[in-house]
């Protein structure tokens, strides 16, 4: 029993440590977003999307809310726990203000 316990903390640990790297991608197009910041609420945390669209969370917390923030796409909040297998993130593009 004493086993069992044992392998479950490892477990747990194991993933707890596990990198977790995300690709954004424009929902529409699924092109990757370049320079994409994700930041936490208090903006004491941050990293950005390289060329590829790809980001790093590891430094977030599994619960803290993210941020993922362009200047061409919606703002959109989640926490890690929400961003599924794929490790894929959409945003919408903000298309306010490009009617003529």
């Amino acid at each position: 029993m004493r086993f069992i316990y044992i392998l479950i903390f490892v477990v747990c640990f194991t993933f707890e440590g596990y990198a977790q790297q995300v690709k954004i991608l424009n929902t529409l197009t699924e092109e990757p977003i370049k320079d994409v910041t994700v930041h936490n609420t208090g903006k004491t945390k941050s990293a950005v999307t390289d060329e590829n669209g790809d980001v790093n969370l590891d430094l977030f917390s599994n619960t803290e809310t993210l941020y993922f923030q362009h200047l061409s796409h919606v703002l959109k909040t989640m926490t890690k726990l929400e961003i599924d297998n794929s490790n894929l993130i959409y945003l919408d593009a903000n298309t306010q203000g490009l009617e003529e």
